[in-house]
């Protein structure tokens, strides 16, 4: 513990230093901060998750067995970010891809998850 003018001040890394390091040493995690970084959409959102994705050989199932998230609501991500109608038309794709959704996830929830899954993603890199 360092001092700051009587306040105990823990040394070490934080956990954004962590962050910033594996951001540094690992592209894959560059590449889902960069995404995150950028304006909250469909889009954007959807490729923060292929990234941390892609640190599980492409496997969403793996990304799900992690249970940092229900998975039912991984599937519900995904659902409304591919299907035109469920997304109000500022889906991933211009047509209604797989099956609707019968509960579509607002943008606001979208960013709360994938926020959650790239907080408990980087954690699991400490």
């Amino acid at each position: 513990m360092g001092d700051n003018g009587g306040e105990v001040v823990p040394t070490g890394l934080t956990d954004a230093d962590k962050a910033a390091t594996a951001a540094a040493n690992e592209k894959i995690v560059a590449r889902a901060l960069s995404f995150f970084s950028m304006k909250k959409n469909w889009f954007n959102l959807y490729k923060v998750l292929d990234a941390i994705r892609d640190d599980f050989d492409g496997s969403i199932e793996a990304v799900k067995a992690k249970n940092w998230v229900p998975r039912d609501e991984i599937s519900r991500f995904t659902g409304t970010a591919n299907n035109h109608t469920a997304a109000r038309g500022k889906a991933r794709h211009g047509f209604d891809f797989g099956k609707p959704v019968s509960n579509p996830m607002p943008l606001g929830e979208a960013e709360q998850l994938i926020r959650t899954i790239l907080t408990r993603w980087l954690e699991s890199k400490k």
